[in-house]
């Protein structure tokens, strides 16, 4: 018999103030959580389901069930500076069993032992090792190769709940679904200055959605995964949200694991997977920002070809009552930002203290993982106080959009039309936006400098100052790809036109109320 108890074992990596790594159990990482760094793990997915598992943990040992938007009890919490020893040993005395890995009625974010299921590599435990659909992305080893430690397999097994896609199970069987996200979204996590004050920030309290579920966190309900729809959550169900049905299959092989390197008596190479549940009601994910448009809230996703730092409106600043694009697209930050700013607001946080994000996301193609996502961002405190700057934040960003999808349409234009070149613009125009927004960013550290001062004068001044100085990288950047091409008439008179274009484009842009004219007589 097996046994591999999560609660004292070595599985959770956390740094300490001397940035020396030492893996943890979850008692240990709890009850001295306010003497740790942080959690780090080479591979962001895990690290923020380590973070993600945590809080759903503590949550329910203090007793924090859906949010309600009274914070008294979280600003107790956060005055006290560490978490209570005793409750957490008397949450471990009720619940010890549902933490051991190989439990044989209560495995660990699995299901007993079904008969009958074909068994799989353990490889499909993870989203980013290659097997199946999934491309490689540093591990070079056949999926039937891999055989993983306990401690790898628990970081795996809470994973599945953020960042599971859809994906065929086999003839006959239920397809298997996302996660409560759907494809996964951009995850925000606050970071504070240990991990007992990351934890806390991010207990959320705060919502303006209601969920009415009581289901508690996936190791403590009596719920057994099934392909069955379910519509109604609650925040711990939600947070734990098990999108297949797992049973690993450990062996004797005191041998080395292949993911970790790391030697372990007990390896998984086996194991049974199957669909679970599948999310069809509304949820909105606390740790998640959304974009409004008219058909309804969708949570914002990594995109391969959009740095993390133009989301910083949605991330950071906007919600949806108070700003508005000229396509009527509206935003909601996560509910924990909002939070963090009440309880500044309120003076539980020192107001001398930023708002660091720490942000995760995976670029995803169906079935496919096809690159994952780590970011942070960082603010001053008093842009932390006044939603103003968002709002000029947000249209400056939405400028230098326009900048760049008129870039691409200009570089276009100094091209023959399609069907008479086989060689086409995308790779350069893909190479120009990318450079575009690589000079922006440096702008945009200085713009946010610039704006460090709570007037309307100086938002306006950096706002046009903006405006100048992107538009100019973008006349620059078009400019060296036109001069790159060919210098025979036909490529010159296509330039000259391109140019022409950006130029026309670019007034219109920076005088909106020239267009608006220009429009109305075209329309006479």
């Amino acid at each position: 018999m097996f046994s591999y108890n999560l609660l004292n074992e070595p599985w959770i990596p956390t740094r300490d103030v001397s940035d020396e790594t030492i893996c943890r159990g979850i008692e240990d990482s709890l009850k001295n959580a306010h003497q740790i760094k942080d959690i780090i793990d080479p591979a962001p997915t895990i690290q923020y389901s380590l973070y993600r598992f945590l809080i759903a943990f503590i949550m329910d040992v203090y007793g924090f069930k859906n949010p309600d938007n009274d914070l008294t009890d979280l600003e107790k919490l956060i005055q006290s500076g560490k978490f209570d020893s005793d409750l957490i040993d008397t949450y471990i005395g009720k619940w010890s069993d549902r933490f051991d890995l190989f439990n044989e009625k209560y495995p660990f974010m699995q299901v007993p032992s079904p008969i009958g299921k074909k068994e799989k590599s353990i490889s499909d435990l993870m989203v980013h090792i290659p097997t199946g659909n999934n491309v490689i992305h540093f591990h070079h080893l056949y999926a039937n190769e891999n055989a993983y430690s306990p401690a790898v397999c628990a970081r795996s097994l809470i994973t599945i709940s953020n960042f599971a896609v859809s994906g065929t199970a086999g003839p006959g069987v239920p397809n298997f679904m996302s996660g409560i996200n759907g494809r996964p979204p951009v995850y925000a996590l606050i970071r504070g200055k240990n991990l007992f004050e990351t934890l806390v920030y991010n207990i959320c309290r705060f919502s303006d959605f209601l969920l009415t579920g009581s289901e508690p966190p996936a190791w403590s309900s009596k719920k057994i995964p099934n392909p069955e729809e379910i519509n109604v959550y609650s925040l711990l169900e939600g947070l734990t949200w098990r999108a297949r049905a797992i049973t690993l299959i450990p062996e004797e092989k005191n041998s080395i694991c292949t993911y970790s390197g790391e030697h372990s008596r007990i390896l998984v190479s086996k194991m049974i997977m199957t669909p679970g549940f599948n999310a069809i009601g509304d949820w909105f994910d606390p740790y998640v920002p959304y974009a409004y448009s008219k058909k309804g809230p969708d949570p914002i996703r990594f995109s391969g070809n959009k740095d993390i730092w133009r989301e910083i409106g949605p991330l950071m600043f906007l919600q949806k009552e108070n700003y508005s694009g000229e396509d009527e697209k509206r935003y909601n930050r996560p509910l924990i930002v909002t939070q963090f700013k009440k309880l500044i607001d309120d003076g539980l946080i020192d107001q001398t203290v930023g708002l660091t994000l720490e942000i995760y996301g995976v670029l995803s193609n169906q079935a496919k993982i096809l690159e994952w996502n780590y970011s942070l961002l960082s603010l001053p405190n008093n842009f932390v106080f006044y939603d103003q700057y968002g709002e000029v934040i947000q249209k400056s960003i939405d400028f230098s959009e326009k900048v760049s999808e008129q870039l691409q349409y200009s570089i276009k234009k100094a091209f023959p039309p399609r069907g008479k070149s086989s060689k086409g613009p995308a790779e350069l125009i893909s190479r120009a936006q990318k450079t575009y927004w690589q000079y922006c960013k440096i702008e945009f550290d200085n713009f946010l400098q610039a704006l460090d001062r709570n007037d309307s004068a100086c938002f306006l001044e950096s706002a046009n100052l903006w405006k100048q100085k992107t538009s100019k990288i973008g006349e620059d950047i078009l400019d060296f790809v036109l001069d790159s091409l060919d210098s025979n008439s036909d490529s010159i008179r296509r330039s000259v036109v391109a140019r022409a274009n950006y130029n026309k484009s670019m007034y219109f842009i920076l005088n909106p109320e020239k267009s608006k004219k220009s429009k109305k007589g075209e329309n006479k």
